[in-house]
């Protein structure tokens, strides 16, 4: 089984599509880009992203717009990563 990092998921996910995480070099070329990632670990933890990810909830009165369609074991990988991104921290 291969062992998969947070931040190749990301990509794999198609995140960039709408998010940046500048703290990790990682850029979108959308116009109009969804928040950018590089400190959600200071304001969200691994239940709130989690539920938010897979639409089970609202963050400032909204759901993610897109349904989240991979594997739960990669979701908890990404999550993780996710909420280890903090101010002034950078992650491999």
């Amino acid at each position: 089984m291969e062992i998969k990092e947070g931040k190749n998921i990301f990509s794999e996910l198609k995140c960039v599509r709408c998010h940046s995480v500048s703290s990790q070099g990682i850029k979108t070329k959308k116009e109009k880009a969804a928040k950018d990632l590089s400190e959600i670990g200071n304001s969200y933890n691994l239940t709130n992203l989690k539920i938010w990810i897979k639409r089970e909830t609202k963050i400032n009165g909204k759901k993610h717009p897109l349904v989240y369609k991979g594997e739960d074991s990669d979701l908890d990988v990404l999550i993780d990563w996710l909420v280890g991104l903090k101010s002034n921290v950078k992650i491999k």
